[in-house]
């Protein structure tokens, strides 16, 4: 009796394992164990769920159409109707159902409500419910009306059951998602989190849910209680997974929140862990934390969490968001002075947008690429490679199918006072005062309203900088009055800087203090 229980014990707890070389091992020996106690039911099953490992396995080594996969599940399925061919109807019933769970076959809607079938002819009306509910996800991608007859008749077999009845509740609530009813998911989320009598994986699995839901949302302070919650349940379950999970959910809400510092240290804490285990959340967990680091004016580390998140986002063919977190990793490589670093992350960001036709990635990428080589001390070239952005988005853009551009074609026309305006101010960092002046009006020439406003008061800006008070002064003051006029604080407040600064420097102090008191910063 004792080798028996072992045994069991061994089966039972293999699909907490996460590895197939230790679930080989765990079931190798309960086949012995339950030997050892002339257990031959259990032996059986063993072996049965060791050919199920086999189809796991060659799915991961050979691929899913592969005929090794082919003849491994012919030897999976023909051990699971041995086990019902023996008389083991329930031992049979349990192996169809991890083996249609866990190797995803074409048919396994199928196999699942044959192994609710037999439960059900075994008097186990649970056990029947769980299958049904299984098998719901896949018929409603098929056959929508089957998968709501499937969770209702589950629901009516669980007749309140506590994790049954939260599993329906989880599968609505997924399928309200799906069709855009975020009002109906979330009530079913909260009914279901709510259930008296869950187990605290259960709960957890259903606040996860919950949390995915509502970052879909953007409703960060919502966020923040139910990933807390969660975290609480992963502590109290010493799940490290759960709680990696648990800390991308919370460290994601304080980013969204403003508090980088706690964000920060809950997102590092949670990237090896899901990096190890969950690799789908590696993408956007390093996404946050780079965020987050970026808060913190930590460049450098946030170069380095967008790498990570892009290297994730490509391996998961998710080539546009990868293509977004490395412009990200260039930029933060630029704010970090390191301009090697940029250059290669703003060259790759270019690869992965043209893979992508993402064009608003390719077209800032390009912009900050060219930044970075007249950075780099070859103003001319950057230049020339910024006057080449929009030309070359521009044929990009042209040569895709009409369903990718949508309605917002590109439109360089639209663009160009501000890749002027750009062009401008590398020119008047490297010194060359008079080309950036050329530059600048060439863009105020193109355009009306505030923008207008802004580019003449980038004039005055540029002259102040460069000392030449006397153009700069009158300029300057003319902008302050447009754009207290126009309620630009924030412009205003700049310019007023600028125009204090040159006052100063020229050994006008009672003019710089005066400037600042009528336009600076009030606060």
């Amino acid at each position: 009796m004792h080798w028996s229980a072992a045994a069991l014990l061994d089966r039972s707890s293999v699909h907490l394992l996460r590895d197939p070389v230790r679930e080989r091992i765990r079931l190798d020996e309960a086949v012995g164990e339950a030997e050892r106690a002339g257990d031959d039911e259990g032996a059986a099953q063993a072996r049965c769920e060791l050919s199920v490992l086999d189809v796991r396995e060659a799915i991961a080594t050979f691929g899913p159409e592969a005929p090794e996969v082919a003849r491994a599940r012919q030897r999976a399925l023909t051990a699971v109707e041995a086990l019902g061919e023996a008389g083991w109807g329930e031992a049979s019933a349990a192996s169809r159902r991890w083996y249609a769970l866990t190797t995803r076959p074409a048919d396994a809607v199928e196999l699942l409500l044959r192994a609710a079938a037999d439960h059900g002819e075994l008097h186990q009306p649970y056990r029947r419910a769980l299958c049904l509910l299984d098998a719901a996800p896949a018929a409603f991608g098929t056959d929508p009306a089957l998968g709501h007859r499937l969770v209702d008749e589950a629901e009516q077999l669980a007749s309140g059951h506590p994790v049954l009845v939260v599993q329906g509740l989880d599968l609505r609530a997924r399928v309200a998602r799906s069709t855009g009813d975020l009002d109906a998911a979330e009530e079913l989320y909260a009914r279901a989190a709510a259930y008296p009598g869950v187990p605290d994986g259960t709960r957890m699995a259903v606040l996860f849910a919950w949390c995915d839901l509502v970052v879909d949302r953007g409703a960060w302070t919502e966020l923040e209680p139910r990933a807390a919650d969660a975290l609480a349940l992963a502590v109290r379950l010493r799940d490290p997974v759960a709680l990696a999970v648990a800390q991308r959910h919370l460290g994601l809400s304080w980013v969204e929140q403003g508090r980088p510092v706690e964000a920060a240290e809950l997102l590092a804490a949670a990237v090896p862990v899901v990096r190890r285990d969950v690799p789908e959340l590696l993408g956007p967990t390093a996404w946050a934390l780079g965020n987050a680091a970026l808060a913190l004016r930590a460049f450098t580390e946030a170069r380095e969490a967008f790498e990570t998140a892009a290297e994730a986002f490509e391996e998961a063919g998710r080539v546009e968001e990868a293509a977004h977190a490395r412009y990200r990793a260039g930029t933060a490589a630029w704010d970090a002075e390191d301009l090697g670093a940029a250059a290669s992350d703003l060259e790759a960001a270019v690869v992965l947008a043209r893979r992508s036709a993402t064009l608003p990635v390719l077209l800032e990428a390009l912009r900050s690429r060219a930044a970075v080589r007249a950075a780099s001390g070859d103003v001319d070239g950057g230049l020339a490679d910024l006057d080449t952005v929009l030309p070359e988005v521009e044929a990009f853009a042209a040569a895709l199918p009409p369903d990718v551009l949508g309605d917002d074609p590109f439109d360089p026309e639209v663009l160009e006072p501000d890749v002027l305006r750009e062009g401008a101010h590398l020119l008047a960092e490297a010194g060359r005062t008079d080309e950036a002046l050329d530059r600048l009006a060439r863009a105020e020439a193109l355009v009306g309203g505030d923008f207008e406003l802004v580019l003449r008061a980038e004039t005055g800006v540029v002259l102040a900088e460069a000392d030449r008070l006397e153009q700069a002064e009158p300029a300057l003051r003319r902008s302050l009055r447009e754009l207290t006029a126009a309620g630009m604080d924030d412009e205003r407040v700049e310019v007023a800087g600028a125009l204090a600064r040159a006052l100063d420097r020229a050994g006008r102090v009672p003019d710089a203090e005066a400037v600042w008191a009528e336009y600076g910063d009030e606060d």
